[in-house]
Parts: structure tokens; C-alpha cells; sequence
């Protein structure tokens, strides 16, 4: 274990968030995903809007932090600092992508709301002209396309006709209710507008809240990175301690390389015997020249 002290505490925080982080990611996909596929059901030129695009870009993001967050798990519990610099940096790129398409969704927004009114008013239209008209054969399959789009609004979004007011034409088109429901029941136009203005509201509270535990996570993810880094670096710039004693004051290193080794005979030195047993007679040098 290289972390001590406090940093396990921010590593525990950073696992937490990162647990949370992951579900967050799969509440964004999930969200995105249902609204784009009531979106699909009721309007096959959706795919072509950038409304859609915005959708696919928030799904995707809420995919991509789900899986980010095996990376931070595996590089926080291998306390490896190039598994944890790349999910920062990729928990950035996440974030970046994440605000974009938030704000593509919301400003596209009632474009596609007045598309989808505009859309159910045709077949509304279409449908009543058919009824009105006489039912030859190819009228009745003319009216079919219009019938099965408004039989899906109505079902999809629990609503009923342009008005609050049940029209007989769609009468059998529209969702099962009560007698006393039937009165109540709210015009698709405005149930339109209420469905996306609440989902709108769904996934900006889900975004928002992605983008804090990101933050944090990204927070988090730098203090354990640099800590590891710093323990990491510690042993490698340490000094051997210093032996303090009366006779040096240097380390043991150092002692070793300046003192040089006593070398003790392995036999006993005897005792110089007498001079004038063991001596020679001192000569000078004039009296050896003459021998």
C-alpha cells in the first residue's frame, strides 16, 4: 500500500463517487433512451433533426461515463497514477460533451414541440376528411396512416383530440377511460407541450447532478494522483540517517570510504633484544671505505 493517513480516505470518497457517478450515467442513458423512443414511435422523420442528434449525443455521454467508471475503480484500487490521469482526463471530456448536448436538447426543444403539434394537427385533419367523405375503398387506406399515428399520440402521451373536448371521430382511437374521464380528458396539443417541458426538467436535474459528481470525482481523482505520485517520490530522494557518536560525525557511508583498515598481525612482535647482542657496531662510512 503506497497511500497512508488521509489520502485512504480520499481514495474510499473517490470509489463512493464513482459508484454513484456510474448510476448517475445509466439514469441519463435510460432517461434519453425512453424519450427517444416515443419520439421514434410517432414520427419516423425524427432521425433527421437535431433534436435527435442531441439525444444520441446524451446517451452516448451517459454510456461512456458508465463505463469510465471500471477505469477509476481498477486505477484507484491499483493506485496506478496513469490509469487515474486518464480518467480525469476523459471524466473532462465527458463533462464538455455532457453540457453541449444539454444545451442543444434545450434549445431545439420547441422546435420539435411544434413539429409533433403541427404533425398530429395533419393527421387529425387528414382523418376527419376521410370520415366526412365517402368510405370507398381507396379513402379508407388513405386514412389508415393518419389513424395509426394519432391511435399511438393518444396512447403514448394519455390524450385525446385538438380540444378538450372528446371529438366523435377519434372517439375510438382514444385511451380507455371512465365516463367521468372522458370529460376530463386533455388535448394532445397541450399534453405535447406539458410531456416535454416535464422530461426537460427530468434531464436537466439528471445532468446536473452528473456534472457535480463529476467534478468531485475529478476533485478527488487529482488529490489521490498527486498524493500517490508524492509517496511514490519520497523514498528515492530520503538520506541515509546520520550515526552521531564522540568519535565522528559523519554517515556510515562516509566513514567507510575515508577511514582506512588497521591491519593486526597474526603473530606476536618480540621484544627488540639488548643492542650489543643483536647490533652491529656502528660504522662510519670512512672506516667501511677503508676495509
Amino acid at each position: 500500500m503506497v497511500v497512508q493517513g488521509g489520502t485512504t480516505c480520499a481514495k474510499m470518497l473517490l470509489v463512493v463517487f464513482i459508484s454513484i457517478l456510474v448510476l448517475c450515467g445509466l439514469l441519463v442513458l435510460v432517461s434519453g433512451f425512453c424519450l427517444w423512443l416515443n419520439m421514434v414511435v410517432v414520427d419516423k422523420d425524427f432521425f433527421n433533426t437535431t433534436y435527435c442528434d442531441a439525444m444520441y449525443i446524451l446517451m452516448w455521454t451517459g454510456a461512456f461515463v458508465t463505463l469510465l467508471g471500471i477505469l477509476g475503480s481498477v486505477g484507484a484500487d491499483r493506485e496506478s497514477t496513469g490509469m487515474l490521469a486518464a480518467y480525469m482526463l476523459l471524466l473532462m471530456a465527458a463533462l464538455a460533451i455532457e453540457v453541449s448536448a444539454v444545451a442543444m436538447i434545450f434549445i431545439h426543444q420547441d422546435e420539435v414541440v411544434t413539429r409533433l403539434q403541427n404533425q398530429y394537427a395533419d393527421a387529425y385533419l387528414k382523418l376527419q376528411e376521410a370520415q366526412k367523405a365517402s368510405l370507398k375503398i381507396s379513402q379508407i387506406l388513405r386514412s389508415l396512416s393518419p389513424k395509426l399515428t394519432l391511435n399511438s399520440l393518444h396512447h403514448r402521451l394519455d390524450c385525446c383530440g385538438m380540444t378538450d373536448v372528446v371529438d366523435e371521430i377519434v372517439t375510438d382511437i382514444c385511451p380507455k377511460q371512465s365516463k367521468l374521464g372522458i370529460l376530463r380528458v386533455r388535448s394532445c396539443p397541450s399534453a405535447i407541450t406539458s410531456i416535454f417541458h416535464m422530461n426537460g426538467s427530468i434531464i436537466l436535474g439528471e445532468c446536473i447532478g452528473l456534472c457535480v459528481v463529476i467534478i468531485l470525482a475529478m476533485v478527488l481523482t487529482e488529490v489521490l494522483w498527486a498524493q500517490i505520485k508524492k509517496n511514490r517520490q519520497q523514498p528515492e530522494q530520503c538520506t541515509q540517517p546520520i550515526i552521531m557518536t564522540t568519535a565522528w560525525a559523519y554517515p556510515q557511508q562516509q566513514q567507510q570510504q575515508h577511514c582506512t583498515p588497521l591491519v593486526i598481525p597474526t603473530t606476536p612482535v618480540e621484544a627488540n633484544p639488548p643492542c650489543e647482542e643483536a647490533c652491529p657496531p656502528y660504522e662510519s662510512d670512512e672506516e667501511s671505505n677503508k676495509i
